[in-house]
């Protein structure tokens, strides 16, 4: 896995990548650390970090505004800050888990822990955020209707009918959406509560209808299931 540091104090960047090495020898194929977001994001392999490790306190800049460039990438993103009373809002924004400064090796291995036991995790995000034109905006998932696979990306639609590409996968926002969002086929995922009815066509091709006026297609796995819960 690749790890991306932005931190700006170098003691906290060693520690981080001394206990790093301890809790994960060589399941780390790359540690890389970066004083400032801007120079973070203008490496062109930033988007391909499987983890991102993030002070939300850069030379007493807008820690949030990293979070919402981060988020949007298809890594997971870990806060480690001493701003403790930040962590609830951090975790809207999907972040995997809140380490406070200062912490030790423990603290750090829950965290990384977390990041790979996803049957454990659990994330209840109330945003995403999506990077276009070098632009970041955020989205409550409320006006999410439903999100589509497209290769490596996903395409997330909201209910005013405008589609955003998102970088994570359709496996990886199925990891953090809440529970109200449902995967319906291989490559789709609605909101379950603006599932109208279900439809059967012939070669036994099955779709829901959602209220924003959607059809999507339902696997031939998930239709009884999906039925049974909308009678």
């Amino acid at each position: 896995m690749k790890i991306l540091s932005i931190e700006d104090e170098p003691v906290i960047v060693e520690r981080l990548e001394r206990l790093t090495s301890n809790l994960l020898g060589d399941k780390v194929s790359k540690f890389t650390s970066f004083a400032t977001v801007e120079d973070a994001i203008k490496q062109r392999d930033v988007s391909e970090y499987d983890l991102y490790l993030l002070d939300l306190n850069l030379h007493g800049a807008d820690g949030f505004e990293f979070l919402k460039t981060f988020t949007s990438y298809a890594g997971k993103t870990i806060i480690i800050s001493a701003y403790k009373d930040k962590a609830v809002l951090a975790f809207d924004y999907g972040v995997i888990d809140f380490v406070a400064k200062p912490f030790d090796q423990e603290r750090l291995g829950l965290a990384y822990n977390r990041y790979f036991d996803t049957a454990q995790r659990k994330i209840h995000p109330r945003f995403l955020s999506f990077r276009s034109h070098g632009k970041t905006t955020v989205s409550p998932l409320d006006q999410v209707a439903s999100i589509a696979g497209a290769d490596k990306y996903s395409e997330v639609t909201m209910l005013n009918g405008e589609t955003l590409l998102h970088d994570k996968s359709l496996q990886q926002l199925e990891e953090l959406l809440p529970a109200n969002f449902e995967r319906i086929h291989k490559s789709y995922i609605a909101r379950w509560d603006l599932i109208e009815t279900i439809e059967t066509k012939e070669g036994s091709r099955y779709f829901v209808k959602l209220t924003n006026g959607q059809r999507l297609p339902v696997s031939r796995m998930r239709y009884k299931s999906i039925r049974e819960r909308l009678i």
